[in-house]
């Protein structure tokens, strides 16, 4: 993701702004002529006029931005539920982890009772994401339904995690990195009957 923001950056040049929070989107009516459709409103007050907009932010905040232009819609988004997640990444030596590593990673189906749901053998997919002789693995784990798993230490969220992971890949000895986040709303849920809205 870090790589097509930074193409986006180069191509965009002067037209890219940063760290600039949008407060609110207003269409612009009644001017035929304009060639803007769409006023963004940021926090420091700012207008930007565009004649196109892509909302590309989770739901929850894109309900947030058009609550006031399109409050049926922002009701539709705002019903939208979420689930929690962590994410843990490392970097092990290769030595250290008997399986292959050959492919994209792995799914684990919720029937195996474990945290992990999915592990992506990042050094495998893209070159340059480890130095020789390393490997760099990340585990994204079902935080639960009250993201009980969120409320742990990272350190011990972390080892909780690695120990399924090191189990499934025959991984030994401690990771020589590690990185841990924590999202309370991360996964939007297709939930029974969500087509309707």
């Amino acid at each position: 993701m870090g790589t097509l923001i930074e193409l986006l950056s180069k191509r965009l040049g002067q037209n890219i702004r940063f760290a600039a929070q949008a407060e609110s989107l207003l269409p612009i009516r009644g001017n035929a002529d304009s060639e803007c459709s769409w006023k963004v409103r940021l926090s420091g007050g700012e207008e930007i006029f565009a004649r196109h907009v892509v909302i590309s932010t989770p739901a929850y905040e894109a309900a947030r931005l058009v609550e006031t232009s399109a409050p049926d819609l922002s009701s539709l988004l705002s019903a939208i539920s979420h689930t929690p997640m962590a994410v843990v990444s490392w970097a092990f030596e290769r030595a250290a982890v008997r399986h292959n590593l050959e492919g994209f990673g792995f799914m684990v189906p919720r029937r195996e009772g474990l945290s992990s749901f999915c592990t992506i053998w990042n050094s495998s997919l893209f070159d340059g994401r480890a130095p020789k002789g390393m490997v760099v693995l990340t585990t994204f784990a079902r935080a639960g339904e009250d993201g009980e798993l969120l409320t742990l230490p990272d350190e011990v969220l972390a080892k909780t995690i690695e120990a399924e992971t090191k189990k499934i890949l025959g991984i030994t000895g401690e990771p020589v990195e590690r990185q841990v986040w924590k999202y309370t709303r991360a996964l939007p849920q297709y939930n029974l009957g969500h087509a309707e809205g």
